[in-house]
């Protein structure tokens, strides 16, 4: 995989000009990547590691910049062929044949989307990051990201397949810019993985028409979270399936329970919501009856 890594970073072109150039770019792309490798909690705990000699030689690099060197040397660079990485990951997991591992029973891969932040500053920012003004004139600038990643529930590692930054530019509010960069992201693994048959999992904030389009344009399966004070609508018709007799159910012994039962319940052909009456989904619910607990979510109908 380092090997791998290294012929990636290898590809990135280098527009700084040779004669000023002490730390070179793969170098310096290998020992930020060294850093995630071993979760240091900064550089200057990393420097202190690379003291050592095993680093050096498992990564190939010869020396680490400062923290300001490798920002500037860094902070120019375009994600773009960064992304590639990801697919060389998918590409060599299958070769190893160890892709089979992570396959449901159903035959599908199971890939969970969310968004994370990775920088908060109230002092520090530049133009890419995103604002948030606060009542007494303050403001936070922060970067955000959505990741997609492969998963199984029998395992307890996951692949990443990529992370989509969530750009300035992509919205006023939080929905709009994690489902544009989401958007973007759906539309470079399904071309880096054509046929990979993906069932995507994700929270509430996804369960909307749009991403719901997107989803089904990228030939993705989909399981969705969904509540009642956000889908009214929605749960309005699993009801009155339920009235009509049309809400099957199906009841059995938890096995997270001694003394329970666990009920689960489905209705497919319902309506997403009022906004969007041609979206037709699955509404699937389940309930553990002595703790009051329930998961909603909505697959493709």
């Amino acid at each position: 995989m380092i090997k791998m890594l290294r012929h990636r970073f290898d590809s990135i072109p280098d527009t700084r000009r040779a004669a000023s150039v002490n730390f070179p770019l793969t170098d310096v792309l290998m020992a930020a990547y060294a850093m995630f490798y071993f979760k240091d909690a900064s550089l200057l705990a990393f420097q202190n590691r690379f003291e050592g000699p095993n680093v050096r030689s498992i990564f190939g690099i010869r020396d680490v910049p400062s923290d300001t060197q490798m920002r500037e040397i860094l902070d120019p660079i375009s994600e773009e062929p960064l992304h590639e990485a990801f697919a060389d990951l998918l590409r060599l997991v299958i070769s190893e044949k160890d892709l089979l591992k992570f396959r449901a029973e159903d035959g599908r891969y199971y890939a969970a989307i969310d968004g994370t932040g990775y920088f908060s500053s109230e002092r520090v920012h530049c133009d890419r990051c995103q604002e948030k003004r606060h009542k007494n004139g303050s403001v936070t600038y922060s970067h955000h990201a959505v990741a997609m990643v492969l998963l199984h529930p029998d395992r307890t590692e996951v692949l990443p397949l990529g992370v989509e930054p969530i750009l300035k530019q992509d919205g006023n509010n939080k929905n709009d810019c994690e489902r544009n960069a989401v958007r973007r992201l759906l539309k470079r693994v399904r071309l880096q993985h054509p046929t990979l048959p993906l069932t995507v999992i994700e929270d509430g904030l996804a369960s909307n028409g749009p991403h719901i389009r997107d989803l089904k344009e990228a030939k993705c399966h989909f399981i969705l979270g969904a509540k009642p004070g956000d889908h009214q609508h929605l749960f309005d018709q699993a009801i009155a399936a339920g009235d009509r007799g049309e809400l099957h159910n199906i009841e059995a012994v938890s096995p997270q329970l001694k003394n329970g039962k666990r009920e689960t319940q489905w209705a497919s052909g319902l309506a997403l919501n009022s906004s969007h009456p041609d979206l037709r989904v699955t509404f699937l619910s389940q309930h553990d009856f002595d703790r009051r607990e329930t998961n909603c979510g909505c697959s493709p109908g």
